[in-house]
């Protein structure tokens, strides 16, 4: 009786301790995002639907509070043109919610569901899904995966009108330049 109950406590801490590194990993994929990186924005050509552009692509994010960061990104698009854009994305992984803002007022936000977590290895990988309707009132699937590594951001960002599947929209692949 000693020992199933000893073994019972041990079994029982074992799975606290990780749960508790688990979660460490849960909240430090954002400190870990912190910093320089350096790489590409791949989209779909909406003027070819059957190619894709690659622009070089820089990405500098900071931790804005304990639970979002702020991504200002720097796309080569050309001879002379160089385009900005600014994001924020907050995490509520107690409640699977992610709030996605866009642009340098925030003119754009929609909120998502977590719909995945896994750590793997150093990678943090997160889905987050939302559904909503377009102009024509069909029904749009959204769904972004992202890979949080100390190494690399990857970035996959796919859609679907009605009941077709989920297609490529866009691509970050991003490695580190610096810490911030």
């Amino acid at each position: 009786m000693k020992r199933t109950l000893a073994a019972a406590l041990l079994s029982l801490c074992a799975f606290a301790v990780q749960a508790g590194q688990t979660e460490s990993a849960n909240t430090d994929f954002l400190a870990n995002a912190e910093g320089e990186w350096a790489g590409t924005l791949t989209y779909k050509d909406y003027n070819h639907p059957d190619k894709r552009v690659t622009l070089p692509t820089m990405l500098f994010v900071a931790r804005t509070a304990p639970d979002e960061i702020a991504m200002h990104y720097v796309f080569d698009d050309g001879p002379g043109k160089i385009v900005h854009a600014y994001e924020r994305i907050r995490f509520d992984l107690a409640n699977n919610r992610a709030s996605w803002v866009s642009g340098p007022k925030g003119e754009s936000a929609r909120d998502y569901r977590i719909s995945a977590r896994a750590l793997d290895g150093n990678t943090f990988r997160i889905t987050l899904d939302r559904g909503e309707r377009n102009e024509k009132d069909e029904p749009v699937r959204l769904r972004y995966e992202l890979a949080f590594d100390p190494h690399g951001l990857n970035f996959l960002h796919e859609d679907a009108t009605g009941a077709t599947p989920l297609a490529f929209r866009n691509r970050y692949q991003l490695e580190r330049r610096s810490r911030k």
